[in-house]
């Protein structure tokens, strides 16, 4: 059915919203009610293609940010989804708190995937 396909966002997320999406993240967390993350550098790992030229359904990140004097290393998948009225945005699926390994940062992007998480 049409409606179970996945959303497909034309633009990549901007570093905005995937700071909003670490913020969101942080929070959820506990342990920081306030975060506010600067966002140092974006590396995508991955990003799933959706069906039209230049459209993406899935995106993996790794984002480098200082939080409260630290320097954080995070990775996020994040999912285009599309919400009331037809309009599509980036909502984080999953994130990982582990620090990515610092050669991680220069592997290169796949971009020959349908999806980037592997499924369970």
């Amino acid at each position: 059915g049409k409606a179970q396909d996945p959303s497909e966002c034309d633009t990549l997320p901007s570093d905005n919203t995937i700071e909003n999406n670490i913020i969101a993240f942080l929070s959820e967390d506990g342990e920081n009610p306030n975060p506010n993350p600067n966002l140092l550098n974006v590396n995508y790992t991955c990003m799933a293609q959706g069906m039209s030229m230049d459209s993406y359904r899935e995106v993996s990140v790794i984002v480098r940010y200082s939080e409260s004097g630290n320097t954080e290393l995070n990775q996020f998948d994040l999912q285009c989804i599309t919400g009331g009225g037809g309009s599509s945005g980036w909502q984080a699926i999953s994130g990982s708190f582990e620090p990515a390994p610092d050669g991680f940062v220069s592997l290169e992007t796949r971009t020959n995937c349908s999806q980037c998480r592997v499924s369970a």
